[in-house]
């Protein structure tokens, strides 16, 4: 029986080449059918959010498989042909085709340093509480419809009971009073036991067809994974703007290159184009030696020089010499090129002699560090902790300068003040930055090389 449905299930949301339990993006096939499978082939690819294809597996479905069939996409391990690495950081997303049937699955995050190796391993397991505000872990799934806006902020930790009764239209909190719902009402107050409430939305088209109830955790509001990814490119956008080059592999190209890439082409940035001068041609040598402006500059896949928006010389054949630190390109063209090389000049002969043609090379290629080493995923995990735990930090009691009990003669006292609000945190963010000062310039000049500027 031919297949009337596919369904994706991912292992997780984020992944990261750098990271060995994170590195595999697990995907479960599920069929949907009545019957066995006498034979069923599925194209599996993972795609760039633009919807570009990086790779793909082929899977044939035999037999009964309530399960599904399992593959893996190793990411530390997709490359092109040149050998550099395709799944940079970004978002992604894994689809599944059958004839007229596709499947997509959620978008999924690639990061340098993920959410989760932030949280444990540079946070130390801190929580990372975002404020001293209480809120639900995870919204209602069972009750569907209903979104918790807001939380009292005397409610104790602790499970809650959200009840919904169809019948009647009645919603409850943790055994509170119950609410019968207007639908004309988007917003409402749920009262629960001992002056607690929770103030929710209310999707009237989604709630459930039938009676639902479900506890929901209720805790600290704690900083959204979100947030702290955002983080984390912050930290590699700041590196890469010291170091003055991309921390990963990233495709290149200039127009008319980058707005019309060729099928299966797909380009990270557009860099400046670069200007003509003639002193750039060894007329002993018949070679061109280009300071092109991007440093870590690994490829260089195709070259032309325009004058406007006219092509006036094309490389296509010749050996690209290629310096990846100071972004230098060596051409020597051979073959029919010599007659473009000919033809060239005389037409810049003809217009008389031009010692410079702003905007003349267009190109694309590669550019950026082929591996990052623990010292640079050090920076970039360093750098991002420092504001986040100096936010948790903050957000701990925040808006009390201290706090004082007594009881039966016994007092405690606690100081909430900016030099304790850190506590334990603060040795920790000392410390972070302390590294990042003494390692900072070591690892730039090591992985980017020393800038020179020609007078």
């Amino acid at each position: 029986m031919a297949l009337t449905g596919i369904e994706l299930k991912i292992n997780r949301s984020e992944f990261s080449r750098f990271e060995p339990s994170r590195k595999k993006i697990i995907v479960r096939v599920l069929p949907t059918l009545d019957t066995g499978l006498a034979g069923e082939a599925v194209k599996v690819s993972l795609c760039r959010k633009d919807g570009l294809e990086v790779s793909f597996q082929d899977l044939v479905l035999t037999g009964d498989y309530p399960k599904g069939k399992v593959i893996q996409f190793d990411i530390s391990e997709i490359k092109d042909a040149d050998g550099f690495i395709v799944c940079t950081e970004g978002e992604y997303y894994v689809k599944a085709v059958q004839g007229s049937i596709e499947a997509k699955s959620q978008d999924l995050h690639i990061s340098i340093i993920t959410v989760e190796e932030m949280r444990k391993g540079y946070a130390y397991g801190c929580t990372l509480f975002a404020s001293d505000v209480k809120a639900p872990k995870k919204q209602p799934t069972a009750v569907t419809g209903v979104t918790i806006t807001t939380v009292s902020g005397d409610t104790p930790s602790g499970l809650y009971n959200l009840v919904y009764v169809q019948a009647t239209g009645k919603l409850s909190w943790g055994g509170g009073q119950t609410v019968t719902l207007n639908e004309d009402v988007s917003e409402e107050v749920l009262p629960g036991q001992r002056g607690i409430y929770v103030e929710v939305e209310i999707d009237h088209f989604e709630l459930p067809a039938a009676d639902a109830s479900e506890a929901i955790l209720i805790d600290l509001q704690t900083m959204s994974d979100e947030s702290i990814r955002e983080e984390i490119k912050k930290s590699v956008a700041e590196i890469e703007s010291y170091f003055d080059c991309f921390l990963e592999p990233k495709r290149i190209a200039t127009e008319p290159y980058f707005s019309n890439p060729e099928a299966g082409e797909w380009f990270d940035h557009k860099p400046a184009e670069l200007a003509f001068y003639s002193k750039d041609f060894n007329m002993n040598m018949l070679a061109w030696h280009l300071n092109l402006p991007v440093n870590r500059l690994r490829k260089i896949n195709g070259i032309i020089g325009y004058v406007g928006n006219t092509p006036a010389l094309e490389i296509k054949s010749g050996g690209f010499a290629v310096t990846d630190k100071s972004g230098t390109v060596d051409i020597l063209p051979y073959n029919s090129e010599y007659s473009q090389f000919w033809t060239f000049w005389q037409h810049i002969n003809f217009w008389g002699h031009r010692e410079m043609i702003p905007g003349f090379w267009r190109y694309k290629g590669v550019a950026g560090l082929d591996t990052l080493t623990g010292d640079i995923l050090k920076l970039i995990g360093y750098t991002a902790a420092i504001p986040l735990l100096t936010i948790a930090g903050q957000a701990y009691r925040a808006g009390y300068a201290s706090e004082s009990n007594s009881k039966d003669g016994v007092s405690r006292s606690v100081s909430y003040t900016s030099s304790a609000t850190f506590g334990i945190y603060s040795a920790t963010t000392k410390e972070f930055s302390e590294w990042i000062k003494l390692n900072k310039k070591r690892l730039r000049g090591k992985n980017r090389g020393v800038a020179m500027v020609v007078m």
